[in-house]
């Protein structure tokens, strides 16, 4: 999160400011930039797909835990339960 506001606000102040007030290194600044995406966020990020596409079959009336009820009936994987759903 930090290394993300760091990226957004690098037009408009510098780097070593933004780095020091917020106690993060310059390298690891620069290493985030260029990490590729961890598998957790790639696992997300299939999740979030899944997610919205049985939202919209469902014409957005599923809440979080009917949502999370209806992935585990398709054969989703949700290993951290309906938080993450919710979430």
């Amino acid at each position: 999160m930090r290394y993300q506001f760091i990226d957004t606000q690098r037009p408009f102040h510098r780097v070593v400011c933004l780095c020091a007030v917020l106690r993060v290194s310059r390298s690891g600044s620069y290493a985030w930039r260029t990490r590729p995406p961890s598998a957790r966020q790639q696992a997300n990020a299939g999740l979030l797909l899944r997610m919205r596409q049985l939202h919209a079959h469902t014409r957005e009336r599923y809440g979080a835990v009917k949502l999370w009820h209806a992935l585990q009936t398709a054969g989703v994987a949700c290993e951290c339960g309906r938080i993450r759903v919710r979430s």
